[in-house]
């Protein structure tokens, strides 16, 4: 069987960009495929504010599901990832976890969730550790510590800093070379899609550029950037917060080709402010699909995060946000 799992966490901003066609436009900031946070830390601060609003007894308060249920959502299906995706009963999920990790209370309740459910045994390995990986036989099954590992989750080694030697590039590409199947690039949805569902779907995509040395569309975003500074900000080809660039023309003109092609540069998402600050609401969903057909693909629970609108950052690990939970009115 062939089977391919799915965990991701899409964000989204209501936007002023479309106010000049008379209404708000909606953007997806990120589809976050790798190290989708907060899922657990989330369904606690909505029960806290499930109490405090109870407690207050305010009237026409009705509790929105979606948050408190969230880490049994993602953890708790009826054939979770690792569950049986292996070829044999017992199989582990391995998460690439970072010495002295500092989430670590959210990963575990969804460890927690995995055993109590399914059984699921999740070992936190770093790529140190994981050099030791080996594989085996013609379906290059990968095993580590004694145990055949079915998902590989990769909560960290997205950052030059987690390679700090040689050996941890091994760990990574003994992970590369084994035989299962990894995300599928962006661009091949349109497989999936007809032409007015894709159209659709770009209108809550803000633009992104390339700036690879052999772009031939560089000179053009380079004058876009002079024009307009303010209007673009330089993300990392990587996974991370924290990261976000908005010295955006210095970087254009005095940064060398090869630093630029690290980064893309996106179009700046206006968001529309509460008093003082706006919210990024982050959507998480579960996929299975076996030999190209849909097993399950369901909506997993929700989290807010909000920040100061002074803020250019988003992060809320870095320290430029704090988590929240929605309240409809």
């Amino acid at each position: 069987m062939q089977e391919i799992p799915n965990v991701s966490m899409a964000s989204w901003l209501v936007t002023t960009a479309s106010l000049q066609t008379g209404g708000l436009g909606v953007l997806q900031v990120e589809l976050n495929t790798i190290s989708a946070s907060f899922a657990f830390m989330s369904s606690i601060v909505a029960n806290l504010h499930d109490s405090s609003l109870n407690a207050t007894k305010m009237r026409f308060y009705r509790r929105i599901t979606g948050p408190s249920g969230t880490p049994r959502g993602i953890a708790g299906k009826p054939r979770a990832p690792g569950a049986a995706v292996g070829p044999h009963e017992g199989a582990c999920t391995i998460w690439q976890a970072t010495p002295n990790e500092t989430n670590s209370v959210d990963q575990r309740w969804l460890e927690y969730t995995l055993w109590e459910t399914h059984r699921v045994k999740v070992l936190c390995w770093s790529l140190h550790e994981r050099a030791m990986a080996e594989l085996h036989g013609i379906q290059r099954e990968l095993w580590i510590d004694g145990a055949e590992v079915a998902v590989a989750y990769f909560r960290s080694a997205y950052t030059p800093t987690d390679y700090p030697s040689e050996f941890e590039w091994t760990g990574h590409k003994t992970v590369e070379r084994w035989d299962k199947k990894g995300a599928a690039s962006a661009a091949q949805l349109r497989r999936f899609m007809t032409e007015a569902e894709s159209v659709v779907l770009e209108k809550s995509f803000t633009g992104l550029y390339g700036l690879e040395q052999t772009s031939p569309d560089l000179p053009r975003i380079k004058v876009l950037v002079e024009t307009n500074p303010e209007g673009f900000v330089l993300k990392p080809q990587r996974e991370g917060g924290g990261n976000n660039l908005d010295e955006v023309a210095d970087a254009i003109k005095t940064w060398t080709p090869a630093e630029l092609q690290a980064y893309i540069l996106m179009d700046r998402i206006w968001p529309q402010e509460q008093p003082a600050t706006n919210s990024e609401l982050g959507v998480f969903g579960v996929a299975l699909f076996d030999h190209g057909k849909a097993v399950f693909n369901e909506h997993a629970g929700h989290f807010l995060r909000t920040k100061l609108s002074s803020t250019n950052e988003g992060g809320v690990a870095a320290g430029f946000a704090v988590l929240s939970s929605p309240f409809l009115v």
